[in-house]
């Protein structure tokens, strides 16, 4: 039988494959930030639905910090670092969602 876990873990590999609720932050001001003044690091692992984590970095002379959030009582906004810049995906928790994780 595969595990509540698995099967969140392999729905939120076909959600980021096919999700629109992406936020690309690669344009500041008019101007395109290049690789060199981007960072991002996070303090859970990548899409960790159960692990409340913060997600901080620069882009250009703007820092950023934001945190793994519920939404409501059954959608987490879960923050993630790629290409060195934040992205967030909304999700769906099957059994709640409470300080920022899927029960």
């Amino acid at each position: 039988m595969v595990s509540d876990r698995a099967i969140l873990t392999i729905s939120l590999v076909f959600l980021l494959l096919s999700v629109s609720y992406t936020l690309s932050l690669d344009l500041i001001s008019g101007y395109v930030i290049n690789e060199a003044e981007r960072s991002c690091t996070e303090t859970d692992e990548l899409l960790d639905l159960f692990t409340q984590g913060t997600t901080i970095g620069n882009l250009g002379t703007l820092t950023y910090e934001k945190i793994d959030r519920c939404l409501d009582s059954q959608k987490l906004m879960e923050y993630y670092c790629e290409d060195n810049s934040y992205r967030r995906l909304g999700y769906k928790c099957p059994n709640g969602c409470y300080d920022g994780t899927c029960l």
